[in-house]
Parts: structure tokens; sequence; C-alpha cells
């Protein structure tokens, strides 16, 4: 999936064929990627998606996927934490650790 992604990007710059020959992958493959449609599932995720960005930001980039998922959960939203998880960690989402100030003590 993450070559066809690449060769998707830079099919402008190189020829398909020696990009597909370079990482090893099959043109008939990938122009099968290409040509698919989005299942069923794709908007829901691009929306929910969206949801999920906006309870990250929201909380300053502190809560993890455990803490969106609760969140989504208390607005009524039915989604698994997986899910969530997931989409998280495709595109970068990670809960930022706060260290606590101690006082050093001599």
């Amino acid at each position: 999936m993450e070559a066809f992604r690449f060769v998707w990007k830079h099919r402008g710059q190189h020829e398909v064929k020696a990009l597909c020959r370079h990482l090893n992958i099959s043109r008939s493959g990938y122009y099968a990627w290409a040509n698919r449609k989005p299942s069923q599932r794709a908007p829901e995720s691009a929306d929910l998606l969206l949801k999920v960005r906006r309870v990250y930001s929201a909380s300053k980039g502190r809560y993890g996927s455990p803490r969106v998922y609760q969140a989504l959960r208390r607005e009524g939203l039915v989604v698994g934490v997986n899910r969530v998880a997931r989409l998280m960690r495709e595109w970068g989402m990670k809960a930022r650790v706060t260290r606590v100030y101690r006082r050093l003590s001599m």
C-alpha cells in the first residue's frame, strides 16, 4: 500500500513502469489499486477522523487514543477503541506527555 502511494505521488516525475520495477511491485497491482473505488467505510472514516482531530486538538495533543475514544463515546458516537487508535496512529497523533516539575531538595 505504501509503495502504491509512493508511485501515485511521484508518477509525474518518473514513469510508472520504472517506479514499479524499482519498488518491486507489479504494474497491474498498482493500476488495480489506483482505479479501485473507495470502500463504503472510507467516508465514515474521513468523518470520524475530523471528530478525532477536533478532540485531540481541544486537548492540546495531550489525549491518547483511550481518552479520545472516551470523549467520542460521551458525545454519543458509536465507535471502537481500536479504530480510533488506528486512525490516530496512521495520522501521527500521539499523546504529548506533560512533565511534572519537581523541586530537588538539597
